[in-house]
Formats: structure tokens, C-alpha cells, sequence
């Protein structure tokens, strides 16, 4: 049996936006990109990865961490802590690179739908302005059990 995942929408998005449509727009200044994983089996592990997209002259912090908080995940166990790469040259968050949070399928989730919520708590600055805010992104996540 395999979970299908998908992303269901938190947040609305600009239509002159260019950005995929995983998008989710907790502001206008960080877009977040979602990607669950591609398979999940009742049983496993794998990880959600997350991409932080700031706008032209603006910064996410390294320090404090990006985080993510499971608020219900019925089926689904997150697992550690968000892992998250530092850029030695800048000391803000290598956004080019992905965030990840390990998860663990439970395995009677065969079958039912399972669904991930949460939210990724981040903090981001203005290089020009020399302004910092502190985001809140929703996340939910379906994952589909299949007989």
C-alpha cells in the first residue's frame, strides 16, 4: 500500500505570481515551496522538504533556526528537529539549499487518508531597510492510503 501526497492549499497566491504551485505565501516578502515525499508505505520513513524563496534584498536568519511544529499528525510522527543549512559566508540561512524534516508512517494508515498539519516559524530581515519579522507559515499535507 502506498500514501499519495498532496498539498492542500493554506494560503493564496497572486495570479501574476510565477512561482510553482506548491507555493504557499505566508507574506510577500518569503514565499515557501512544499514537497512532500514522491512515496510513502505505511511503515516508512521519509522526509518533507521544504524551500525558503526570499524576495531580492531580503534575508531568512539561521539563528534563531527555522522551525517546524507538528500541530496534528494523526498516522504521521515527525521525527529531530528540521534540518537546515548555514551560509559560512553570510550567516543567514543557505536558502539554496533544502530544509528537511524527517517523518515516520504509521502502519495502520493503510487504507485512510493521513494528514499532516503544522507550522514552519521563521525569521527574516530587510539587508536594505534594516527591518526583521518573524513568519508563521501554515502547512497541510494529505497524504492518500490506497487499499
Amino acid at each position: 500500500m502506498v500514501l499519495a501526497p498532496s498539498i492542500l492549499a493554506v494560503a493564496a497566491l497572486s495570479p501574476a505570481s510565477a512561482l510553482p504551485a506548491d507555493t504557499l505565501a505566508a507574506n510577500s516578502y518569503v514565499h515557501v515551496v512544499v514537497a512532500p515525499p514522491a512515496r510513502a508505505t505505511p511503515g516508512d520513513t521519509s522526509d518533507i522538504v521544504f524551500r525558503l524563496m526570499p524576495e531580492p534584498g531580503i534575508h531568512v536568519n539561521a539563528e534563531p533556526a527555522v522551525s517546524f511544529r507538528a500541530d496534528t499528525a494523526a498516522g504521521v510522527t515527525v521525527s529531530g528537529s528540521l534540518e537546515q543549512t548555514k551560509d559560512d559566508a553570510t550567516g543567514f540561512l543557505a536558502v539554496q539549499a533544502p530544509l528537511r524534516q524527517r517523518i515516520a508512517f504509521s502502519r495502520t494508515a493503510a487504507g485512510t487518508p493521513v494528514f499532516l498539519k503544522g507550522t514552519l516559524t521563521f525569521f527574516f530581515c530587510s539587508d536594505e531597510e534594516e527591518w526583521c519579522m518573524r513568519a508563521k507559515q501554515p502547512v497541510m499535507v494529505r497524504f492518500d492510503g490506497a487499499p
